[in-house]
């Protein structure tokens, strides 16, 4: 890599110089290096480095010199290690050999450390063989630190007079001085590196030149004028100064004035210090002017600079003008946070001393001058490469994108600026997403807050240490607003404005009267924005009160506010109660998208919520300081929502960590500070009881706010048009009194007696298993008390009876909030388990109207009472997609009927069933096959069959149209579901189903003959009368066969309905629907029905003709 020399070299360069930079990537070459070359190498930035290997070792190059007379050796090193007696470099100046680690050298070396801690230093040794000779050393802690990186310089002269310089800030420092001519000549330069396996690769070469002496022909250059006090000048120049031009009070002039010169002083060779007769006057601008100050060289530097005696800031001279919390994603600007102050005053400021504070920490501002109007910009250290004219901070107050609070303080702790900050204050969603600064419109304002603070309108994103885009565009014409009211005790008021107030005048007492109370006797400032009361008299509890202040902010905005209030006391048991809940705000309907709580107070107590904690699913939340009064609704939700509602009007009150509400439900809680129980509800998404609104944008609402322990009955979706009712009475209005309370459910679940009650009562007193009756007797074991008093599960000692009905009375329970409750009673059926054949499947439609829903129809035909949650559906063979019926006890009685669909309504509508038609409607059913499948009704503990039917197509009437939106019915529940003789379509005259009552299509009991038709008339029209001829055969004995044939009266074959056919013994019966044997009906008229019955044993037949007729309306 390229390096430009200090200075210049005079004349020819002579035979044996070295000079290298390594910018050639090669140490082996021009000039050529040897040594321990495998453990060297040139770093990408083209340094020599060590490269040792991973133990103790000692390397080393050196490389081809013959200079030792009026010779100059200059270099750059880095020890990026704490140098020891085990860590260490030699640099020899002079060496007769190329093996710097031959014991038998002769030369001279530059140690670089080896001591320890703050004692190592750059020391000069003679080597002669064995024998080391320290010479001279310098400075105490040259290479004492952990990284250290310095120039060195050393000259000889032919007498042997030693000179040794290093440099580490700029500017060549004496180290030491020597006279030693032992060794006259000289054949290698080198470098030898004693190490450990931890520092192999932490020692750095580079600049290397070793050749005649560097003639200094530049002037000494100013680095720094400082005014340490108003007597004291301090500078620091490039170089050493000759004391002879530096110490000459003619060569300087102070104006105006002059300002005499009273003594000079050269503390070291580059600093001057100047001492004044007569003090500098602060913020007064100065010229400094020297001539002819020669450094040691002879060069002279005549020049001038501006100095000023700076003051340090006081409130309103230095403010925080704009900040850069969220830098990505970038805009225009660098992707850093950074800070700017800014210097409104006509004072020169300094900022030594000075801290920039936020919430957690502060940063000291290094010692700089700020001039009037001027600006200061700061940055984290890593920032200062893109930002190469800001001052690095550290630590760094990380600046946290949602808000922060930031502090400025001078050196005498007094607070300067204060800016509270959120991502409300950009005023652009957009902006505040990153890239953009927030920028103070006013820079003379310290009274307004967020209204004095915009994001940047630069295209860049900002206007780091240059005026802000945004400025002038507003400037405060608000008085302040009153935000908040606390009372620490019961003689004492605390304010606090929306923006600092002119102190002074709001000291007053007289600006502040109290109605119907004490009066103010004083007022105390404390922060800019607070104001601390005391009264003559203590407040009393519950008793209104009107404070009337007359407020001014320090810009002299005024306005006469006015605040009614009452003393704060601690809240009872269900005074405050959850009166609305918005839990999923999306979509919106026309509130803001944020989740919101609803506080009511229904008591006549005014309640600090600074008290209180809300806690959600058991975690707790602390509320901000608000006092609610009587009949008061309170909005709680996010920082962010509380925004977005108080556009709207709404008294919503922000949460710095607003708890996630979840749709689906969740256990909301009010808490004292001791843990005391305020109020509870545990919401479900049921409760909105209406499927379209519990998809989002709608609020859950209480009914009645005092009903204090409802659940479920006292909670519905808002009725009003915007979604909810946040910070208003509720939509819902009751038209009838309060629900009472009422034993919602009761089931058996062996073995225990469940029972849920309509709202929540007294845990302690349901847990008592005296205050149960049971009629018939049931003595009870123990009563275990779950979801807040709204359930029981009762523990008897023997186990109930099958199908019994027993009576349970409840005696004495007040509810949650100690209201006395009226007995409760109930009545539960028992239920026994389903066996095969109990139900049947009565009825299906698989095949629904266009639109419509499915549904299928059980008959209880045992003497039982049966729960359907112990049973399923399935379809297919083997069955398969189990669908249970129901999750809650539904039990189903000896001779009932129940239709099973997933819209009960729907098939209402379609079918019009009589109002004892019994309907459950369940999640979903099966997707049962139009033509061809099987309808399975399990017992879920096991997977028992209690009945299934395989059905087709064919089993409906002939002749129907469609087969969509007709009903498969049973002609006999006692018959076989295998048998398809016992289906048949459902008749047209109740609309083709009977779902949840009695079927259209059964058989008539009969008389049992041998052979019989019924009946002899049918008219085979799907009219649900007579549509079926059924013909009775009656068997004496087994393996009897049967064929059955109907004929024309001319005798001819019209369908055989039977042939071979194996006969039971009893009663067989085979059905014809007035078809031929293509299925097509045949027209109105007589016809004969032939039977042959053969018996088994001796083969003897015989013959029936019976006549039959088929019959069609008139039309």
């Amino acid at each position: 890599m390229g390096r430009h020399w200090i200075s210049l070299v005079v004349g020819a360069l002579v035979w044996g110089q070295v000079q290298d930079d390594f910018t050639d990537g090669d140490f082996t070459n021009n000039p050529p290096w040897s040594g321990t070359d495998a453990y060297w190498i040139v770093t990408p930035d083209q340094r020599l480095r060590s490269n040792g290997p991973a133990a103790t070792a000692t390397l080393y190059l050196s490389t081809p010199n013959a200079l030792i007379h009026n010779t100059e050796w200059r270099f750059w090193v880095r020890l990026a290690f704490n140098p020891s007696t085990q860590n260490y470099v030699r640099v020899y100046l002079v060496a007769d050999r190329s093996d710097l680690t031959d014991p038998a050298l002769q030369g001279y070396y530059l140690k670089l450390g080896g001591i320890s801690g703050t004692l190592d230093s750059l020391e000069l040794w003679l080597q002669q063989g064995s024998t080391h000779t320290r010479l001279a050393g310098g400075r105490a802690g040259r290479f004492g630190s952990t990284d250290n990186v310095l120039r060195l310089r050393v000259l000889r002269d032919a007498a042997g007079n030693w000179q040794a310089y290093s440099d580490s800030t700029g500017f060549w420092e004496p180290e030491f001085t020597l006279t030693d001519a032992t060794l006259t000549t000289t054949a290698y330069f080198g470098v030898y590196f004693q190490h450990t396996s931890t520092n192999r690769q932490n020692f750095y070469l580079d600049e290397v030149y070793v050749g005649p002496p560097i003639v200094d022909t530049t002037s000494p250059q100013l680095i720094q004028a400082q005014v340490r006090t108003p007597i004291l000048i301090r500078l620091q120049f490039s170089e050493a100064l000759s004391p002879a031009t530096a110490t000459d009070a003619g060569r300087y002039e102070l104006l105006p004035g002059p300002v005499p010169i009273a003594s000079i002083s050269q503390p070291s060779p580059s600093r001057i210090e100047l001492t004044l007769a007569q003090p500098l006057v602060p913020s007064q601008v100065y010229t400094l002017r020297w001539n002819g100050l020669e450094d040691l060289s002879g060069n002279a530097s005549t020049d001038q600079t501006t100095i000023v005696l700076p003051e340090t800031p006081q409130p309103r001279d230095l403010v925080i003008s704009e900040i850069l919390p969220k830098p990505t994603p970038v805009v225009g600007l660098p992707p850093h946070e950074y800070v700017e102050l800014h210097n409104p005053s006509s004072r020169w400021l300094t900022l030594a001393g000075c801290r920039l504070c936020d919430a957690t920490q502060c940063a000291t501002l290094p010692d700089r001058l700020l001039p009037p109007g001027g600006y200061a910009l700061f940055v984290p250290g890593s920032a200062i490469a893109d930002y190469p004219d800001a001052l690095p901070l550290s630590p760094w107050p990380t600046l946290n994108d949602s808000g922060d609070s930031l502090t400025l303080w001078n050196a005498d702790d007094k607070l300067l600026d204060q800016v509270v900050y959120t991502s409300r204050w950009y005023r652009d969603p957009s902006k505040a997403s990153g890239g953009w600064s927030l920028e103070r419109i006013d820079l003379t304002n310290l009274c307004a807050t967020d209204s004095n603070w915009a994001a940047s309108n630069d295209p860049r994103g900002g206007t780091p240490a240059q005026i802000n885009s945004v400025a002038g565009l507003w400037s405060d014409r608000t008085p302040p607003a009153l935000q908040e009211v606390t009372f620490p005790l019961p003689d004492q008021i605390r304010l606090r404005f929306s923006e600092p107030v002119d102190t002074a005048a709001m000291q007053d007492p007289s600006r502040y009267t109290l109605s119907n109370g004490p009066t103010v006797q004083s007022a105390q400032v404390g922060l800019p924005e607070e104001i601390a009361l005391s009264l003559s008299a203590p407040l009393q509890p519950s008793q209104p009160y009107t404070l009337h202040i007359h407020a001014q902010d320090c810009q002299g905005n005024a306005a006469l506010l006015e605040y009614a209030f009452g003393l704060p006391e601690a809240p009872q048991p269900y005074d405050l109660v959850f009166n609305e809940i918005m839990a999923d705000p999306d979509p919106p309907v026309a509130l803001p998208p944020f989740e919101y709580v609803e506080l009511y107070n229904r008591s006549s107590r005014y309640i600090e919520l600074r008290d209180l904690s809300l806690e959600v699913n058991g975690r707790l939340y602390s509320l901000p300081t608000y006092l609610l009064r009587p009949g008061q609704y309170a909005v709680l939700t996010s920082a962010e929502g509380a925004v977005a509602f108080q556009v709207q009007g709404v008294p919503a009150i922000g949460l710095s960590s607003f708890p996630s509400l979840l749709n689906s439900g969740a256990t909301l809680r009010l808490r004292t500070a001791s843990g005391s129980l305020i109020e509870e509800v545990t919401y479900s998404s049921t409760w909105y009881r209406d499927p379209a609104k519990d998809e989002g944008g709608w609020s859950l609402e209480r009914l009645y706010a005092d009903w204090l322990c409802g659940t479920a009955d006292n909670w519905q979706a808002s009725l009003a048009a915007a979604g909810g009712t946040p910070g208003q009475p509720n939509s819902l209005t009751p038209n009838a009194p309060r629900p009472a309370t009422q034993i919602s459910q009761i089931a058996y679940e062996p073995p225990y007696l469940i029972l849920r009650f309509n709202e929540r009562l007294d845990s302690a007193a349901l847990a008592d298993p005296g205050r149960y009756r049971f009629q018939p007797g049931l003595p009870l074991l123990a009563a275990e008390v779950s979801q807040q008093g709204q359930l029981v599960q009762l523990l008897p000692m023997q186990n109930p009876q099958e199908s019994e009905l027993y009576q349970v009375c409840l005696e004495g329970v007040p509810s949650c909030a100690g209201e006395a409750e009226p007995t409760l009673c109930a009545s539960l059926r028992i239920p026994s388990p389903a066996e095969p054949g109990s139900l049947v499947i009565n009825e299906i439609l698989p095949e629904p109207q266009t639109g419509g829903s499915r549904y299928v129809e059980l008959y209880n035909r045992s003497t039982r009472w049966i729960d359907l949650r112990t049973l399923l559906l399935a379809r297919g063979s083997p069955p398969t997609r189990h669908q249970a019926i129901t999750s809650t006890p539904y039990l189903l009685g000896p001779g009932q009927y129940l239709c099973l669909t997933a819209d009960s309504a729907d098939v209402q509508a379609r079918y019009l069933p009589p109002p004892e038609a019994r309907f459950y409607q369940v999640s979903s059913l099966p997707a049962y096959d139009y033509q061809q499948d099987t309808v399975w009704l399990l017992r879920k503990a096991d997977s028992l069959p209690i009945d299934y039917v395989p059905y087709e197509e064919s089993y409906h009437f002939p002749d129907l149209r469609s087969r969509k939106g007709v009903a498969l019915e049973r002609l006999s529940p006692e018959r076989s579901s295998l048998d398809p003789q016992n289906w048949y379509s459902a008749a047209s005259g109740v609309r083709y189903g009977t779902p949840g009552y009695p079927n259209s299509q059964q058989e008539r009991p009969t008389e049992s003959t041998p052979i019989r038709l019924e009946p002899q008339t049918f008219s085979p029209d799907g009219d649900g009368y007579d549509d079926l001829l059924w013909i009775y055969v009656w068997a004496e004995e087994a393996e009897t066969r049967s064929d059955i044939a109907v004929y024309s009266l001319r005798g001819h074959l019209v369908r055989s309905l039977a042939e071979g056919v194996l006969l039971g013994v009893g009663e067989n019966r085979f059905r014809w629907e007035g078809t031929d044997t293509g299925g097509q009906r045949l027209p109105a008229g007589l016809y004969l029905v032939a039977i042959r019955l053969t018996r088994p044993r001796t083969g003897e037949v015989r013959l029936y003709r019976l006549p039959c007729a088929i019959a069609e309306k008139l039309r």
